[in-house]
């Protein structure tokens, strides 16, 4: 197995992980960051695809999980809208608009920048609530991302968005971890 496909792979077993967790509700999401995030790797994979590129499977299997998540935190009614979510959406749309304009490397690159980004609400959850927040799925969405980057032509169209992924992810572990083992959650906890 190539690793587009192995990082694809790892991405649908990370994303039914947390779909099993967040059915028992032991974990908390993002809406407005998990239907961005939909929007947006679906795009990249389109482009990837688009553009001649091999390393598509990460970025349509976190569409798919993202659609997946997203469902069910419509049906739990758990969400929320924020300022930044809309400037997430505004970014969605450029990177849009971009590609109508000058093309799909050009679309992946903000995309790419804004699946970053549209990540922050999650990471600020993450750390606020940090035991609400998988973490083997996202150290699995961590290992997915560096096999993604490992795969395909070194060019901005197979490495930008594994890149943003990896760069996401180790911050989100981070903001899930590194409370988990202060005084004050640690007392929260308890």
């Amino acid at each position: 197995m190539n690793p587009a496909t192995i990082s694809g792979v790892i991405g649908v077993i990370a994303y039914a992980l947390i779909l099993r967790q967040l059915y028992k509700k032991s974990i908390e999401q993002n809406l407005a960051s998990r239907l961005l995030w939909a929007l947006l790797d679906g795009m990249v994979a389109v482009a990837i695809i688009y553009k001649g590129g091999t390393n598509w499977k990460m970025p349509a299997a976190y569409s798919l999980g993202c659609i997946a998540i997203a469902v069910v935190i419509i049906r739990h009614s758990t969400w929320t809208w924020k300022g930044i979510h809309t400037f997430i959406a505004a970014m969605v749309l450029t990177g849009a608009y971009s590609w109508l304009i000058s093309g799909p490397v050009v679309a992946t690159v903000i995309l790419s920048c804004t699946v970053f980004i549209a990540g922050i609400p999650q990471i600020i959850d993450a750390y606020n609530t940090p035991f609400k927040n998988p973490v083997l799925p996202t150290v699995l969405q961590l290992m997915g991302a560096a096999v993604s980057a490992s795969a395909g032509e070194w060019n901005i169209i197979d490495k930008m968005f594994a890149l943003a992924c990896l760069s996401y992810f180790v911050c989100l572990l981070g903001a899930t971890l590194i409370p988990r083992f202060t005084e004050r959650n640690v007392e929260a906890k308890s």
